[in-house]
């Protein structure tokens, strides 16, 4: 697994809508996820979201507080 893409709250809202002009995905919305258990690194004031299990969040595949089940490689003799 590579490093984290860190990114501040504006810049996870500008990268959607670069990709997306239309999209709803605001600060509040992000705001709203943290609020609800969505996990954050905090630096001082800000707020560092890591952009790829914030996507994974959005596609369904994270739920905040669920932690994802180790997969473990099964040595036969």
């Amino acid at each position: 697994m590579g490093e984290p893409k860190l990114r501040s709250t504006t810049q996870v809202v500008e990268y959607f809508k670069e990709r997306d002009p239309d999209t709803t995905v605001s600060i509040n919305f992000i705001r709203k996820a943290i609020a609800n258990g969505f996990p954050v690194l905090r630096s001082g004031r800000r707020i560092l979201i890591n952009l790829d299990l914030f996507i994974e969040y959005l596609n369904g595949d994270y739920v905040p507080g669920e932690k994802k089940k180790k997969k473990f490689s099964v040595i036969e003799k």
